[in-house]
């Protein structure tokens, strides 16, 4: 009985286990249609599902009879160490003008014909010239507008009608006496004690190797007394350009300002306004002028930041003191010519404005004003403060304070005269409304009283009328 159940089979035929294709030890090749893809464009997965043997089993099972593979299956089964010259020798890329037919024959699964004969191999210098062709950075593009770090940026200045005098030698001799007299004056209050000069040389120190958000932390030393009442400090954001020195056939505009630190004064609640002066200071109009920023109105001191470890440099701070220093006098200009004739003074004191360039060892003092004779704005220098040397520290002190006294002194009484003068607004400060935007029916229509009129006059042409009857 156990011989009998030996020697019986299964009737069904049990699946043949799967044999790991690091057991095949034959090479399989399969029989492909002529339309059919090679193996080697056949992804890795599928290669090596057909190079595996479907059957496994006893050897009574036939196998299939192996062929020999071809050479370039050979290669790529077992590929010789080539070097990347010799790879790329024997890789062929169809020419860019080549034609490459996208058609597929009914028969074929879809590939792409090249024909022949129009394949060339690449090369290492191909390569090279195709990267060097498609970088886009490689390209030379001229920008629409200099920028401020350009070289040439001071022509754009000069065209723009905006002058350096670095030597502070041109400006006119009421300037001078004017500079000499309140800015360098000496003040009667104590002069700065140890500490507070010992502390400037400690954060100069200490922001050397750093960016220029570290130098700016400079400005809140004794060196720079920067909190007073009514004063209000902006920064950082640009200012509107409709003040800015331009001159219409210039190839180039100046970019708008965007100091680092501008000294002004307030407005709003904390301002010392007057009720007329605050409407002038906040008309659509003048508002371009007499606030760039949403800050304060009028910037009369302006501060442009470098930190030399960072690639700043002294040069690039002029260039952008220039564009806020002339745009600062430019908006005192138009004040004063839109206000009546005798709110004018003719003094071009009137206008001047200061703004400072630094990095973190010096401070250069700069005034700028407008000149009537050649109508140009100039930017002239007037002293240097080095924030390692005490004596620089004192001086640079009672300078800024002497300026923000003449801000709140002599500047603002001229503004405040002309803010006064221009209220009631100017006539040509009303918008001016299109003829087809009036209303055609008169105001008075849509009231109250005159309605009761007209039905008042309806109702006595009725009574009338009765009466006649």
């Amino acid at each position: 009985m156990a011989d009998m159940v030996a020697g019986i089979h299964h009737p069904r035929p049990q699946r043949p286990t799967k044999r790991a294709f690091a057991d095949c030890t034959e090479d399989i090749t399969l029989e492909l249609p002529p339309c059919a893809p090679s193996v080697t464009n056949t992804p890795l997965w599928k290669r090596r599902r057909l190079q595996t043997p479907i059957l496994e089993g006893s050897s009574k099972l036939p196998r299939p009879a192996t062929a020999p593979l071809s050479p370039r299956a050979a290669a790529v089964r077992h590929p010789d160490p080539l070097s990347v010259e010799a790879w790329i020798a024997t890789t062929s890329f169809p020419p860019k003008s080549s034609p490459i037919s996208l058609a597929r024959p009914p028969t074929c699964p879809a590939s792409i014909d090249v024909k022949k004969g129009q394949c060339h191999p690449i090369t290492l210098n191909i390569l090279s010239e195709m990267s060097s062709t498609d970088d886009p950075s490689s390209a030379t593009t001229q920008s629409s507008r200099h920028r401020i770090t350009d070289a040439q940026y001071r022509s754009t200045l000069n065209n723009n009608g905006v002058y350096f005098d670095l030597s502070g030698r041109s400006f006119p001799k009421d300037i001078r006496c004017f500079i000499d007299s309140d800015i360098y004056r000496r003040r009667s209050s104590p002069p700065l004690t140890c500490d507070a000069i010992k502390n400037v040389f400690d954060v100069a120190e200490d922001i050397a190797d750093n960016t220029e958000a570290a130098v700016k932390s400079l400005t809140q030393t004794a060196m720079f007394p920067l909190n007073r009442p009514s004063v209000a400090a902006g920064g950082d954001s640009p200012w509107d350009t409709t003040a800015l020195p331009r001159n219409p056939e210039a190839p180039f505009q100046i970019l708008a300002p965007r100091p680092d630190i501008h000294l002004g004064y307030a407005v709003g609640q904390k301002g010392d306004w007057t009720a007329q002066q605050r409407f002038v200071l906040d008309h659509r109009v003048a508002r371009p002028y007499t606030q760039p920023t949403r800050s304060n109105a009028f910037p009369f001191l302006v501060f442009e930041i470098k930190a030399e470890a960072t690639g700043g440099t002294l040069h690039v701070a002029e260039n952008q003191a220039a564009g806020s220093g002339s745009h600062a006098v430019s908006a005192l200009r138009w004040l004063l010519e839109e206000a009546p004739t005798g709110a004018r003074s003719g003094s071009c004191l009137d206008t001047i404005a200061f703004s400072i360039g630094m990095s973190h060892r010096l401070a250069v003092l700069y005034v700028h004003w407008y000149s009537e004779d050649d109508r140009h704005y100039y930017m002239s220098k007037l002293r240097s403060f080095d924030s390692f040397s005490a004596a620089d520290v004192q001086a640079c002190n009672s300078t800024v304070k002497n300026i923000i006294d003449y801000g709140l002194g002599v500047r603002k009484s001229v503004l405040g005269a002309a803010l006064e003068a221009l209220f009631p607004f100017p006539e040509h400060w009303a918008p001016k409304r299109a003829a087809s935007q009036r209303p055609i029916t008169p105001s008075s229509s849509y009231s109250e009283g005159s309605k009761k009129r007209k039905t008042q006059g309806r109702c006595s042409s009725r009574l009338e009328a009765v009466q006649g009857l």
